[in-house]
């Protein structure tokens, strides 16, 4: 009998140890949302890890006709990153296969980034004769480019990037007041987080797993969709497009088909926010003229690990510059802002207008 119940034993432990599954990590202390919003504060003090991403995509549909126009996408990144103002880094290895109907495209390459320049090399890419003609890709593959980085297109984003420091705990007062930097990068992150939260509901614990070896408390939630629907409708009307009755009639359908699910996992050690998964289902989709229709599938996972680690970027040797922004046109002062701010002015909106939602793929 006792041999028996060992057994048992053993089996549920190497079961957990398997799954990742942490069920002695203790309950969370505080509410979720309070627990989220020190997580992503700690995250960005952090400044630098470890990270992996996926990303799945299917988009299938039909046009006008009948004919099928269906789109596939699965993407995968793992790397370094450090949000140091006085180091900036990004280093990413990329791999990605896309289907367009009967087309297929596969894509492999390094990318290495720091505040001056993006450098980048093709392993490998594959795709229609036609469209991607083997001479060019000869001479791309196997070879580092270095694309420059204007600093009127960096600096005002390095402008906003207040990322927040840690805080000693018990710091003198002097050394957090209102005034000090810490405290407004640590401001700066809240206030992100709050727009960020006011864009999901019904925030629940779920449990716990083990993400990057530190075990972790799991919260899901899912996207408010009215909330969404009012920053659609008023991010159109800033823009000037007051949204018609048949307008509005097509995104609440839109929206009436979507599901989400949010899920994101917290550190107990350390409360910092290390993974979050995004699942979205879009049921009905119709096309700006109602005249093809369609459905989709994202999912979209990315986990952070070694927080704190040292990232640098090595500039690879003998790398071809590739002045891309020249080749499409320049940023001139025209583009950045006539008092050089390096705002920079386009009509083009982040998010597309609230008729084109999502359009089936057209080839």
């Amino acid at each position: 009998m006792q041999k028996r119940i060992f057994t048992i034993v053993s089996v549920l432990v190497m079961t957990s140890l398997v799954s990742g599954c942490t069920w002695f990590s203790p309950k969370p202390t505080r509410e979720p949302m309070a627990m989220l919003q020190a997580g992503a504060t700690n995250f960005a003090a952090k400044m630098s890890s470890e990270y992996q991403m996926k990303l799945d995509a299917t988009l299938l549909g039909k046009d006008a006709e009948g004919k099928a126009q269906n789109l596939t996408v699965k993407l995968s990144a793992n790397g370094d990153v450090s949000s140091d103002l006085a180091a900036l880094a990004l280093n990413s290895k990329i791999k990605g296969i896309m289907s367009v109907n009967q087309d297929k495209y596969s894509l492999d390459t390094e990318l290495r980034t720091n505040k001056q320049a993006v450098y980048a090399i093709i392993n490998g890419l594959t795709g229609p004769a036609a469209e991607i003609p083997k001479e060019y890709v000869a001479k791309a593959l196997g070879k580092w480019w270095k694309i420059p980085l204007p600093e009127a297109l960096v600096k005002p984003y390095l402008d906003q990037l207040s990322l927040p420091q840690p805080i000693a705990a018990g710091a003198p007062t002097a050394e957090i007041d209102k005034g000090s930097s810490a405290v407004q990068r640590i401001k700066s992150a809240e206030n992100m987080f709050k727009n960020v939260s006011g864009y999901i509901k019904n925030v629940t614990y779920d449990g716990s797993d083990t993400i990057g070896g530190l075990n972790s408390y799991r919260y899901v939630a899912e996207l408010d969709t009215d909330k969404l629907r009012d920053f659609m409708i008023q991010y159109n009307k800033d823009k000037g497009s007051e949204p018609t009755a048949e307008e509005l009639a097509k995104l609440d359908d839109f929206l009436t088909h979507f599901v989400s699910r949010v899920t994101l996992w917290v550190s107990v050690d350390g409360e910092i926010l290390d993974r979050i998964s995004l699942v979205l289902k879009m049921n009905k989709v119709l096309s700006e003229d109602g005249k093809s229709s369609g459905r989709g599938d994202i999912n979209l996972d990315v986990s952070y690990m070694n927080f704190g680690k040292a990232v640098t970027t090595v500039e690879p040797t003998g790398a071809s510059e590739f002045d891309l922004f020249s080749m499409l046109g320049g940023l001139t002062g025209a583009s950045l802002g006539a008092d050089g701010s390096g705002e920079i002015v386009s009509d083009t909106p982040v998010v597309p207008p609230i008729t084109k939602v999502v359009e089936p793929v057209k080839k």
